[in-house]
């Protein structure tokens, strides 16, 4: 559903924590229910629920290498959020560090409201700022992620028959082009 919501694009701080970790919780829950087995995905909800002190060490801690930022709507809600920088792939440690969102999540309510789309465009931004031309994204194969990624850009560059820590479940890792006409419209 496409509306035309107000989304406020802004710099993530330690107190957005307690938001970051509720709609990475219910955004594991909505992505991944049906592709995870009930009991290895309830316990990485949870996780994911009670990391509020490590969403807010990790927007403290950040880095000229850091690129930490939530969408609000109107009223200041946050509705979703990108936590990443310049970081590693364990699953292709050959290429060292790259630019990366290591999570993108929205809160349920609003996806397929421009929201998604408004964030990684900013991302793409902050990356052409820091000198970057690119960066990766990874999603299980089967996530609603995997349809987005293409539609903003993304290109395969990798596909992992199954990752031991995503309960054995494929993977793909995509590129995307900071100047790709998707991220600049």
């Amino acid at each position: 559903m496409r509306d035309s919501m107000q989304i406020i694009i802004r710099d993530a701080v330690p107190e957005d924590a307690p938001d970051i970790a509720r709609i990475h919780a219910d955004g594991w829950e909505y992505a991944y229910r049906g592709i995870f087995g009930d009991a290895f995905l309830d316990a990485k909800i949870e996780e994911k629920r009670n990391a509020v002190e490590k969403r807010r060490a990790i927007i403290s801690e950040g880095t000229t290498d850091s690129i930490h930022i939530v969408a609000t709507d109107a009223d200041g809600k946050v509705v979703g959020y990108v936590l990443g920088g310049k970081m590693s792939f364990s699953e292709m440690p050959e290429i060292g560090k790259v630019w990366r969102p290591g999570a993108i999540y929205l809160d349920p309510a609003y996806i397929g409201r421009g929201v998604g789309r408004t964030l990684m465009r900013e991302f793409a931004r902050r990356v052409a700022d820091a000198g970057g031309t690119r960066f990766m994204a990874a999603c299980t194969t089967t996530n609603k992620a995997y349809g987005f990624y293409k539609k903003l850009g993304g290109r395969v560059i990798k596909e992992i028959d199954a990752v031991k820590i995503l309960d054995n479940t494929p993977m793909t890792i995509f590129e995307f082009d900071v100047n790709d006409k998707e991220l600049t419209k």
